[in-house]
């Protein structure tokens, strides 16, 4: 089992990575919590059945996501070219 601390951090990249996680069959056990809310701190508590590190899952899961989010934006960049190709990030 390993527990990991993301400074900077909250709720939606928490539940983001312990979604992922679960998506590991080699994850017995991921969970997050942000000990305090005036602290900038999440822990993120992973546990495997051996056949990989904790480190590995969360490396794994974080890689998984960074695809994910590259496909989203793929598709929302082609979306706004078809849709007249204004540059949506000047807003």
């Amino acid at each position: 089992a390993g527990t990991f601390t993301i400074q900077n951090e909250d709720h939606t990249l928490g539940n983001l990575v312990r979604m992922q996680l679960h998506e590991d069959r080699c994850v017995v056990f991921a969970g997050y919590r942000i000990p305090h809310p005036l602290e900038s701190k999440m822990l993120i508590m992973v546990q495997t059945n051996g056949q990989k590190t904790p480190i590995q899952a969360v490396e794994h899961a974080l890689n998984d996501l960074r695809s994910e989010i590259s496909t989203i934006r793929s598709a929302f960049d082609d979306e706004v070219q078809r849709m007249g190709g204004t540059d949506y990030m000047q807003y």
